[in-house]
Formats: structure tokens, C-alpha cells, sequence
């Protein structure tokens, strides 16, 4: 009785795997939720402001300038970069400072400060985005 058993449960389970096997699954999945509103903001880096260049001296070899500016409103300032550009193009970094510095001193040669440079200072975010100042002309001996 105990085989009989078995073979009839056997044969019940595979008749319920064919039959099973013919009918096709279905399901549906409907719902809606609600978003909170987004909002983007630009952020602008302010470049430094009121920037001049005034002879400090005038040598015969080399003269220097101190250039100063107004400090950035932007948050996240990490320092400044002075940049001098000459008439040829060519423009070079003359001074790297941190974010509380709004003046610096630069030695050029005599041949330099005759070709009328112009100074613009860059601000620098710990962020990664700089803004460069419009360029001020520098002084002549």
C-alpha cells in the first residue's frame, strides 16, 4: 500500500506540472506617486574687482608694480592668480596667493614694462571654477 501510495503521488504531481505548464502567466503592476518640486541653481564665480597696477620703482633694469584688487564675493574662494599679458599674446602667471591676499608686488624688466602689459587677476574656487578679472593696463616708467 505504501508503494501504491507513492506512485499515485507521483502520478498527481506530474499531472499538475503539465497541467500547470499549459496555463500562461499574467500580472499587472499600476501606481502613481507624487515628486517633490526641483530646483537648480547656477552658480557664478565672481572675478575680483577694481583691479589696477602702480609703479612701485623704476629701475634701470627692472621695475616694480603693485597690483591690487578687490577681493571676490564668491563662496568657496580658495586664492588668486596675477597674470601678466604683453602685446605680443603671451601671457604668464607673475603671482600665486591665497584667498586673503589683495595686493602683490611684481618685478618686471624695463623691456616688459615698455611693451604696456595689462594685469588681470583670477579667482580660484576650492571648487574648481576661477573667473578672470578685466584686464587693467599697466603703468609706465
Amino acid at each position: 500500500m505504501n508503494s501504491s501510495r507513492r506512485l499515485l503521488t507521483v502520478l498527481g504531481l506530474a499531472v499538475t506540472v503539465v497541467v500547470g505548464s499549459g496555463i500562461s502567466a499574467s500580472a499587472s503592476f499600476s501606481d502613481t506617486a507624487a515628486l517633490p518640486t526641483v530646483t537648480l541653481d547656477t552658480l557664478t564665480v565672481q572675478p575680483p574687482t577694481q583691479v589696477e597696477a602702480l609703479l612701485v620703482s623704476c629701475m634701470p633694469a627692472e621695475d616694480t608694480v603693485v597690483v591690487e584688487w578687490q577681493y571676490s564675493g564668491s563662496r568657496g574662494v580658495s586664492g588668486y592668480h596675477v597674470r601678466v599679458h604683453l602685446s605680443d599674446g603671451s601671457s604668464s602667471v607673475v603671482a600665486k596667493v591665497g584667498a586673503s591676499t589683495k595686493e602683490v608686488l611684481v618685478t618686471l624688466d624695463a623691456a616688459t614694462l615698455a611693451s604696456s602689459p595689462a594685469f588681470t587677476v583670477t579667482t580660484l574656487t576650492s571648487y574648481g571654477w576661477t573667473a578672470r578679472s578685466v584686464g587693467y593696463e599697466g603703468p609706465k616708467c
